[in-house]
């Protein structure tokens, strides 16, 4: 049950607005988690929706899952909706264990980028009627 998002480079263009797209490559560890985290607050407060991609991400430490934690948290606080993609068993099961659903809903957990963007667009769908 191997679902690998394809290796294509993506064209995000046909995207509403309010969704944005981020991705990380590589295990994501104390040398880069403190950079991603900045650029992933700089674009998901534009934005209604971050999806983060996380296809190539092999191995979260410590210090990189701390700084995912936090930056989680002040996107909710900014009230943007992430949705976590290309999650591979062994590192949804490893964000589980460190209770990152504390800070995501376990839904927005993706195995797919096909299932989050599915996602992304029915909450747009749910946020428009609100604010009508």
């Amino acid at each position: 049950n191997n679902v690998v998002d394809t290796d294509v480079i993506e064209d995000y263009s046909e995207l509403p607005k309010e969704i944005s797209i981020y991705e990380i490559s590589g295990p994501l560890f104390f040398a880069s988690a403190r950079r991603y985290s900045e650029v992933i607050e700089e674009i998901g407060i534009k934005s209604k929706i971050l999806i983060i991609r996380m296809r190539h991400v092999s191995f979260i430490d410590e210090t990189g899952f701390h700084n995912l934690k936090s930056t989680l948290k002040i996107l909710n606080k900014k009230r943007v909706k992430v949705i976590l993609s290309g999650l591979s068993e062994d590192i949804r099961t490893d964000l589980e264990r460190r209770e990152i659903t504390d800070v995501i809903d376990g839904v927005n957990l993706c195995e797919s980028f096909d299932n989050a963007l599915i996602l992304a667009k029915k909450e747009l769908a749910l946020n428009e009627d609100v604010e009508e």
